[in-house]
Order: C-alpha cells, then sequence, then structure tokens
C-alpha cells in the first residue's frame, strides 16, 4: 500500500495538476493532505475539484481557517489580504456552499491507521497549528511535537521545508506543493509505502510563468508572491 502526501497547495492548481498526474502515473489512490488548500494563490475551487477525484485523507490548515474567518468578517479579509495578497478574495468568489462545508468540517489533527502504521497528522504541530517545526529546530522542540504519541510517524505541513527525521515516532514533512521555499517551481510531495514507513520525497516541475502572470494581475504590489516562486533556482532569476 502506498499513499501520496501533500501538503500547502494553496490555491496553485498547476503545481496540484502537476503531482496529480505522477501520482496516478504511480497508480496511487489515496492521498494524505496535511491543509493550506487555499491563500497566497488564486484557483482554490479548481484544487478542491482536483483532489476530489482521488480517496482524501485530510486535515485543516491556517489559511484554511483564515478563510473560514475571512467569510464573515471584511475586517479580518482586509487584514489577511494585506499581508498575503488576495488569495482569500478567491476563495470568497468562487466557493459554493458545499466547498465551504468540506473546508469546514475538516479537523485540525488527526490520528490515522495506514496498512501497518499508526500516523498522526497535524498542519503546524500536534499542539499548535500554527507552530513552525523545521529541519533545525532544537531538540526540545522536536521532543515536544512527539510527546505523548506511541505511533509510527507525525506528519506535518506549514513549513515549506521539506523534512525527515528517523524516530519512532519518525517526522516527516513533505514540503509545500503549491508554494516551496527551498527551491521554487519545484512542487514538493512524498510516496509513503503504508506497510513499511519507507518514504520517497519527490520534486514535480510546474507552470511558473503561468502564476507569476496571474500574481502580476491580481497582486501587483506583492512581488515577493511572484519571486518565490524561483527562490533557490540557478537557472532563472532567484529570489
Amino acid at each position: 500500500m502506498r499513499v501520496a502526501l501533500l501538503a500547502d497547495i494553496h490555491a496553485n492548481i498547476a503545481a496540484l495538476d502537476a503531482v496529480l498526474a505522477e501520482v496516478r502515473r504511480e497508480g496511487i489512490a489515496q492521498l494524505v493532505l496535511l491543509g493550506d488548500f487555499v491563500g497566497y494563490f488564486y484557483e482554490p475551487r479548481a484544487v478542491i475539484e482536483a483532489l476530489a477525484q482521488f480517496d482524501c485523507i485530510a486535515i485543516r490548515g491556517n489559511h484554511d481557517r483564515m478563510a473560514i474567518e475571512a467569510r464573515s468578517d471584511g475586517a479580518r479579509l482586509r487584514q489577511y489580504r494585506s499581508r498575503y495578497g488576495s488569495g482569500l478574495d478567491a476563495v470568497i468568489e468562487q466557493f459554493d456552499a458545499e466547498h465551504w462545508q468540506w473546508l469546514g468540517a475538516l479537523p485540525e489533527t488527526r490520528d490515522v491507521a495506514l496498512g501497518t502504521l499508526k500516523v498522526r497528522l497535524a498542519h503546524g504541530a500536534p499542539f499548535d497549528p500554527d507552530a513552525y517545526i523545521y529541519p533545525d529546530s532544537s531538540q526540545d522542540r522536536f521532543a515536544q511535537v512527539v510527546e505523548g504519541f506511541d505511533g509510527d510517524a507525525i506528519w506535518l505541513g506549514h513549513t515549506h521545508w521539506p523534512m525527515m527525521r528517523p524516530g519512532p515516532p519518525a517526522l516527516v514533512n513533505p514540503g509545500s506543493v503549491g508554494q516551496p521555499r527551498d527551491i521554487g517551481g519545484l512542487a514538493s510531495w512524498a510516496i509513503v509505502h503504508a506497510d513499511t514507513g519507507v518514504t520517497a520525497m519527490r520534486r514535480t516541475e510546474f507552470d511558473v510563468a503561468g502564476l507569476q502572470s496571474a500574481c502580476a494581475a491580481r497582486d501587483p504590489d506583492r512581488i515577493a508572491l511572484s519571486r518565490r516562486l524561483m527562490r533557490g533556482r540557478l537557472d532563472r532569476a532567484a529570489a
């Protein structure tokens, strides 16, 4: 049994479509999704509808929570727009009731059994969905993440940086599909062999130029949105 582990898609349908094409080629039907389906970019409805074609186990991320808050609070929407751009406006523009219902029903954490594995899913950390657990976090921070959990693995998102740390429990962050921050333009995700725990990190190139054009049209004052898509690339202008 193999599962595809994805996090932080952030309404980037170009990146998600490229990843899902590889998932299909691998013959994988089960997705585990670690939140942040929306925010930053501009195709949240297409993202949700593409994921609906698979068997998904999902949790909610901080940008998903912010979208739910902004839907009914104009002041919050303006606050988030000033910080992150118009990605949450796109959610409000595009979502129907069924999309809001799906997003709102997602838990912030959950424990699941996959094959022989007992896995805890969290966006930032099990104790705080907004916590950042980076590969170079302190030993005390890692100890806080695994405290009280006797399973095989804890899977995290939120940082947009891929990480594999041996266990038990192993800590895995697949990186970000939609806004990878270590190497721009290469969607980061993972394939997990659920009977053994063996995890293979994957990188998938996606169309950056089209998304940069959308950023220029919708958020011309937020240059970082476009530049981040090329961060760390040696073959193109990077930020």
